[in-house]
């Protein structure tokens, strides 16, 4: 079982500082001291307001949770890394320039709603999609399976289309995936 946090109300811009997480939902609990694997980060309050923005880079080691009235915005030209888990039943997007990085030996589930400019995968135990992701840029699988379940969508528009970079040699895309094609 994780130590769970929460982002304190008056940090919903500013997720990438240990101070701004807090132990308890109202904000009045302790701080961690560090994103590790123990820990579970939630990203709700008692504010009401649910939206969230990540301004820096940053790694998790333990658990990154988007409840499904989340917004997760990762800021322009920031890195999320998750070394350990994922769970996203809420949104999920990216600014021009940032990616997220999947590195972790355990299994990951990603449901609700995505939109990644730049993703790589290293899960050798693959990555499991249970809601839209699309890709505004490009992804990469260097190891394990990344199952679409159809719900794979390679974005496109009048400033690119998104691709797949070449797959490591112990990487797969496996289902059914969706490719849109832009038309001035």
């Amino acid at each position: 079982p994780y130590i769970k946090y929460y982002v304190k109300s008056g940090s919903t811009s500013d997720s990438k500082s240990l101070s701004s997480w807090s132990s308890t939902r109202n904000g009045t609990g302790g701080s961690p001291s560090d994103f590790g694997s123990d820990k579970e980060f939630i990203l709700s309050n008692t504010s009401g307001s649910m939206n969230f923005t990540l301004n820096g880079n940053i790694e998790i080691s333990g658990k990154l949770t988007i409840p499904s009235s989340a917004n997760f915005q990762i800021g322009s030209g920031v890195e999320l890394k998750i070394t350990g888990k994922i769970e996203n039943n809420g949104s999920i997007t990216s600014a021009s320039g940032s990616s997220i990085i999947l590195r972790s030996n355990l299994p990951q589930v990603l449901g609700g709603n995505s939109e990644f400019q730049s993703a790589t995968i290293y899960c050798s135990l693959g990555v499991r999609l249970t809601g839209p992701v699309g890709i505004l840029g490009s992804i990469s699988v260097s190891a394990g399976e990344l199952r679409s379940n159809g719900y794979l969508i390679f974005r496109s528009s009048s400033t690119g289309t998104g691709i797949v970079n070449a797959l490591g040699n112990n990487a797969s895309i496996t289902g059914n995936v969706v490719t849109e094609q832009y038309i001035p």
